[in-house]
């Protein structure tokens, strides 16, 4: 699907509920979810585009999301599209059985803090 085509289904949606005020609204959000295609350009370029933004980092996703008059349109990717995962060391869990697990921090880069707000 297209951008315009999205962009008219939206519109035709809109038209719709303008119709039937009576059905209930979905969610207060639209999330668009990254292809396994996109890399750190096209998160960029997403950034760019929205301007002020609000971000969230997950412990696997990563999000900008743009409000519009009270429904936010959030767009999502693995934070490993975004992010370098780096193995800073291990730890133990106690449980049973005791087992040892990954501390891992992340390397985001600085651009998204620049466009994001």
């Amino acid at each position: 699907m297209t951008a315009y085509e999205f962009s008219t289904a939206l519109r035709r949606i809109a038209d719709f509920y303008d119709a039937h005020q009576d059905l209930p609204v979905p969610h207060d959000s639209i999330s668009i979810f990254g292809s396994p295609s996109d890399d750190l350009e096209t998160v960029q370029r997403v950034a760019h585009t929205l301007g002020t933004a609000r971000k969230e980092m997950g412990d696997t996703t990563f999000s900008l999301a743009k409000d519009f008059g009270g429904v936010s349109l959030a767009f999502i990717w693995w934070r490993s599209t975004v992010c370098v995962r780096r193995v800073v060391g291990t730890r133990v869990v106690p449980a049973q059985p005791e087992r040892e697990v990954e501390v891992v921090e992340w390397d985001c880069p600085a651009i998204l803090e620049e466009t994001t707000a």
